[in-house]
């Protein structure tokens, strides 16, 4: 709850109808359920599913009256959840927002002319080299931040995300990922142009080789910032589709609920899980080749 709120009570007098006489015996069942809420919580969207989960076997009266304080924890569970992820969407991404500036600023180092040059040279892999020192930011920089992150969308603080919650936490992580992803194209671009004019040219040839790249690469690059448009907006408007199959790729042990280790392991950058997971949402390999397909591809 935010500062200031205070701690939602619940009696069961308070599932009496409106209007009726004071001595009129309460009643918790579906009908009065809803009712409550749409007098209290009103700003809280009640599903057909929550509302089923909460509605007691056997409506709830002055007789079982001690079956009560189990189905109050549960109300006021949901609707401390529901709370939580209004403040969430308040204040979404105070960690994200920490973690994507960082992870840019850590792979345009990798993507300097020289260091491109020195392995492109060399022969060595470039996606390898940069999986591994991606790898050791994560472990290092990146996984303690996605741990906070992980944390603050866990609205029942329960050391897991349930579909909703991680509904949540997958809008957030597309909007971030949309940004620095639109930011790292042409840097990536311009970059690899300049590392492929120092190797296949002589040095009095490379500016104006560089520039010939560079050309090539413009259309390019307009391509992929449109096909990356194109996958936000897909998955703004399917993204119950794609969350359930991003959902599935992290959701290693089939439970309907993901653990922080699960999250983690996913979120390593450049790892097969976290390509898989990308891909489900629709930032592929593919797609972010463009063109004929030779342009370098590194999967951010």
């Amino acid at each position: 709850m935010g500062c200031g709120d205070s701690k939602p009570t619940l009696s069961l007098d308070d599932f009496k109808s409106p209007g009726e006489d004071k001595d009129v015996e309460a009643k918790v069942d579906k009908k009065s359920i809803k009712a409550l809420w749409d007098k209290k919580y009103s700003k809280f969207e009640l599903t057909d599913k929550e509302l089923n989960e909460l509605t007691p076997g056997e409506p709830i009266t002055e007789k079982n009256e001690d079956t009560f304080p189990e189905f109050k924890e549960k109300f006021l569970k949901l609707v401390e959840k529901k709370r939580r992820l209004d403040e969430i969407e308040k204040n979404p991404m105070p960690y994200l927002k920490q973690y994507f500036p960082l992870w840019a600023k850590k792979a345009k180092t990798l993507l300097e002319p020289s260091k491109l040059y020195e392995l492109i040279s060399s022969g060595q892999d470039v996606q390898e080299y940069m999986k591994q020192e991606m790898g050791a930011w994560f472990n290092s920089t990146g996984k303690p931040l996605l741990q906070k992150s992980f944390d603050h969308h866990d609205t029942n603080a329960n050391g897991v995300l349930d579909a909703d919650e991680a509904a949540v936490f997958y809008k957030h992580l597309v909007e971030m990922k949309w940004q620095v992803v639109d930011e790292m194209l042409e840097p990536l671009m311009m970059a690899g142009a300049k590392a492929m004019a120092t190797v296949a040219f002589k040095p009095n040839e490379r500016d104006m080789a560089e520039r010939v790249v560079k050309e090539k690469f413009a259309p390019l690059l307009v391509e992929l910032r449109e096909k990356v448009a194109n996958v936000v907006k897909d998955y703004k408007e399917n993204q119950a589709e794609k969350d359930k199959a991003a959902f599935a790729v992290m959701d290693v042990n089939g439970d309907g609920t993901l653990i922080v280790e699960e999250f983690l392991s996913t979120m390593m950058p450049l790892s097969d899980k976290y390509n898989e997971f990308w891909a489900a949402i629709g930032f592929t390999s593919e797609m972010m080749a463009g063109g004929d397909g030779k342009a370098i591809q590194i999967q951010f």
